[in-house]
């Protein structure tokens, strides 16, 4: 089972073992598809109400950041972020999503900066109309050494 099924079992999970007298939770699968295997899952909500899902899908050559959006309890078509073939794809430290509810969006991912283990840089992008249209990846640190950056977190 692949982190991102992993991830909804959980969560699915979690919501089903609790008990309120108040109330009835009405949980349903939510059915995703994706075309590779997946990992990295961040799940968001910006300050519309919009719920954004993003994920890593490790290919044999690169790897590519993506999102998705629930629309009526289906999640919509994915779209890519960017796509790297020197990214440093780790459990821990994932790439994050963030909208502030207007169009604006930030994303971030780690991209390797040498041939050691942990040498890797953070890379983030911008988007002005809700996703649709990203700018070039741009270098959030600027220390110029070849080591570990990274466990970033973003909020609108």
């Amino acid at each position: 089972m692949n982190k991102l099924h992993f991830f909804f079992a959980s969560t699915m999970l979690f919501f089903a073992c609790t008990n309120s007298s108040q109330h009835k939770n009405n949980l349903k699968p939510l059915a995703f598809v994706a075309d590779s295997v997946t990992g990295e899952p961040y799940l968001v909500t910006d300050t519309a109400g919009v719920v954004f899902l993003s994920w890593v899908e490790k290919g044999k050559e690169k790897s590519t950041l993506s999102f998705s959006t629930l629309n009526d309890s289906v999640w919509s078509a994915p779209t890519v972020i960017s796509a790297g073939n020197n990214w440093f794809v780790n459990w821990a430290d994932y790439p994050m999503l963030a909208s502030d509810g207007s169009g604006g969006m930030m994303a971030h991912f780690l991209e390797k900066s040498d041939s050691g283990k942990f040498t890797y840089d953070v890379k983030i992008m911008t988007s002005a109309n809700g996703g649709n249209n990203w700018v070039s990846p741009q270098l959030l640190n600027e220390d110029g050494k070849k080591a570990e950056h990274g466990f970033v977190s973003i909020v609108p």
